[in-house]
């Protein structure tokens, strides 16, 4: 999995963006090997956070094996992740544009 987080990490500056989220189920798990419905996994230029709703706390730090922090949502994951990002601040943030809502966004 370093491997995908190399490659993304270095696709960063041509996509604008020091930091990237990854919502798409299938990204996920292919990113950090969580395979749960319920994450989202932003990566930053030293860290991939995974933020899961509560169901998940077991399961994916078992799964990811330290490819990513694992932040659990005190309620959405929405929320959760504002509580990242809020914390974190990165400059700037890309996402999936095709999976994400503008309302999201």
């Amino acid at each position: 999995m370093s491997d995908r987080i190399t490659r993304l990490r270095a696709a960063l500056p041509a996509l604008g963006a020091g930091s990237f989220l990854v919502t798409r189920p299938v990204n996920v798990r292919y990113l950090t090997g969580f395979s749960g419905s319920g994450g989202m996994a932003l990566a930053l230029r030293d860290e991939v956070v995974l933020v899961v709703d509560q169901r998940y706390a077991v399961q994916a730090p078992a799964e990811t094996a330290g490819a990513a922090r694992v932040e659990v949502a005190p309620r959405s994951l929405w929320e959760g992740l504002g509580l990242v990002v809020s914390a974190i601040r990165p400059e700037t943030l890309g996402f999936e544009a095709d999976h994400v809502t503008v309302r999201e966004a």
